[in-house]
């Protein structure tokens, strides 16, 4: 038998990254179900991401913020991490909802609805779970017309039902804008 070649290590890391990113997408665990049937769409991820930003910049309080995490995060159905922009990453339903408390409720000064607030730069359909995945910035506007961001994102979405919902959620601000 030939023996496998020694891959440099930093190849190494991105394939075992690249493994526990998808195995953490075909995560069942002993909640819902989820199904590779139906494939996610990229017309539906861009419908649920324009559903979260304008669910984001419209969370009108703190009793509002439970309804938001819930409608948009599948923590109740399948392992799901969530790393904003300007907190740990969080892994539990509380964790979110604590960070949109602080966040989500205009304490940033996001209030005008954008229909070009996200700008997908890579979309990826796993063939094995269903789950989608995509990559790029998102720019919101300040209440008072200004713009802000843009913030890099790498969104993953579960099928649930007959809708789709974030499983992994990450931000990153581009800082290069804000010097």
């Amino acid at each position: 038998m030939i023996p496998a070649p020694k891959l440099p290590w930093a190849l190494r890391a991105a394939i075992a990254g690249v493994v526990a990113l998808l195995g953490a997408a075909a995560y069942r665990g002993n909640r819902v179900q989820t199904t590779a049937a139906k494939p996610i769409t990229l017309a539906e991820v861009e419908a649920a991401e324009a559903a979260w930003y304008n669910g984001y910049i419209n969370i009108p309080d703190e009793a509002a913020v439970e309804a938001f995490c819930i409608k948009m995060y599948a923590f109740d159905e399948v392992a799901t991490m969530l790393k904003p922009t300007t907190k740990p990453v969080t892994t539990t339903k509380q964790g979110c909802i604590d960070y949109f408390k602080i966040a989500g409720i205009g304490m940033y000064g996001l209030g005008l609805p954008d229909d070009t607030a996200f700008k997908n730069e890579a979309f990826i359909n796993d063939p094995v779970s269903g789950n989608a995945f995509v990559n790029g910035k998102w720019y919101g506007k300040m209440k008072s017309g200004e713009p802000s961001g843009p913030f890099d994102f790498t969104l993953g979405f579960v099928r649930v039902g007959d809708g789709i919902k974030l499983f992994l959620h990450h931000n990153v601000m581009n800082a290069w804008k804000f010097r």
